[in-house]
């Protein structure tokens, strides 16, 4: 900035607040903690400070009623325009969900904070702290069930996170968090599952508390298996907070469920369902739709099926295909028109000779013990080169 260049003026009161010295004298004999952040604020540490104060609001005996929002009011905005943007924001939006205020009043708090930092930063690192208080504002839209507004911050949200060059994860697990919650109010299964995937995809697993956790693994789960075109499950069962299905003696049958369907075995999800018949005649969402589950497992049978077939016959009979999927012919026809509808598959039909010849299958997602079961194949396959160079070798000797 040039000399005599006049500071930009923010429209916010966030930045013209001064430190409380009398409030946090009081605090600091309540909290020793507090003591070193007082002592890095006089010296004007601020980057020091800053992971202090990350401590200082993680701590588990500093979340109670208002303490939070005390400490940010009457100390951290008092230099709010000296700390990085992003953890200035951390900071508010941990503090304002600390307290008991009403959605209205932690819109307000928040909107002021953007304000603040939107009018006193031009930089990437203030669009993302931003787009972070924005995410939240929209969390309260939809506690409000104001959907309309909450919907349109998602979507604005989502562009702004497209422009951006390099994307900070916290930021990024807000704008799916809020997307995951808006879709699942709106039961939007595979636009749920999809938010969710990259919520988790950007959220580090050991963060999240084990109940979270659970309640997440299983509504992404239930997501995956009821969403439209949902047919890929790979990802899913490799991630570890759905790993945490599998030691829950509540939900193990569903962990057991997607197994079924990612590898298409029709003769599992039949006895899954009859040995925990009272277990999912209890979820709603599953009952009602029990005839589109049918017709997943049929068509991912049907993937498994062809992609168990050796490479050099992909051709197969429609009986084949009906025995292994327990339909009838003229069924098996209809199951693989729609395969080829959802471009799960790339083949042609062969009504007089009663064949498929399969050359595309959609590629999808391997957990450890196929990747296994490939590499025993690739050195199946590599042995088998080996023996035959070597034969090769020993009928060629001479020719030279």
């Amino acid at each position: 900035r040039k000399a005599g260049e006049e500071q930009p003026k923010s429209n916010s009161l966030i930045f013209a607040m001064s430190v409380d010295n009398t409030w946090l004298e009081e605090a600091c004999r309540s909290n020793p903690a507090l003591e070193t952040c007082r002592n890095l604020y006089r010296r004007k540490l601020w980057h020091e400070l800053t992971i202090e104060l990350e401590k200082v609001m993680n701590a588990k005996d500093h979340h109670h009623a208002g303490h939070s929002l005390s400490l940010f009011t009457n100390f951290i905005q008092g230099f709010a325009d000296k700390i990085n943007p992003l953890s200035l924001a951390l900071f508010a939006v941990a503090s304002i969900k600390s307290s008991s205020v009403d959605p209205l009043e932690g819109q307000e708090f928040l909107r002021n904070v953007a304000e603040g930092i939107a009018a006193s930063q031009t930089s990437t690192v203030a669009g993302e702290a931003c787009l972070y208080l924005e995410m939240q504002i929209a969390q309260y839209y939809l506690i409000s069930e104001n959907f309309v507004e909450c919907k349109k911050m998602m979507d604005k949200g989502s562009r702004q996170l497209d422009a951006l060059t390099e994307v900070n994860s916290t930021v990024a697990a807000a704008l799916y968090f809020v997307t995951m919650q808006y879709h699942k109010q709106k039961s939007d299964y595979a636009a749920f599952y999809r938010a969710a995937i990259k919520y988790l995809a950007y959220t580090p697993a050991e963060s999240l508390s084990k109940e979270f956790a659970e309640a997440i693994a299983v509504d992404v789960s239930l997501a995956a298996l009821l969403g439209e075109d949902i047919y890929n499950f790979g990802e899913l069962l490799v991630h570890p907070v759905v790993g945490l299905l599998k030691q829950s003696p509540s939900y193990a049958w569903l962990y057991e469920m997607l197994e079924c369907f990612h590898q298409g075995d029709i003769d599992a999800y039949d006895g899954l369902c009859k040995a925990n018949a009272q277990v999912l005649n209890s979820q709603p969402a599953l009952v009602a739709h029990e005839r589109k589950l049918r017709e997943k497992i049929t068509v991912l049978c049907l993937m498994a099926y062809v992609s168990s077939l050796p490479a050099e016959k992909k051709s197969v009979s429609l009986a084949a295909i009906g025995e292994r999927t327990k339909l009838s012919i003229d069924a098996v026809e209809f199951l693989l028109m729609k395969a080829l509808a959802l471009h799960l598959i790339e083949g042609t039909i062969d009504q007089v000779g009663g064949t498929v010849s399969i050359f595309w299958i959609a590629p999808r997602v391997l957990t450890l013990p196929e990747i296994e079961d490939i590499k025993g194949k690739v050195d199946s396959w590599l042995d088998r080169v080996e023996k035959k160079s070597a034969e090769l070798g020993v009928q060629s000797a001479g020719i030279y």
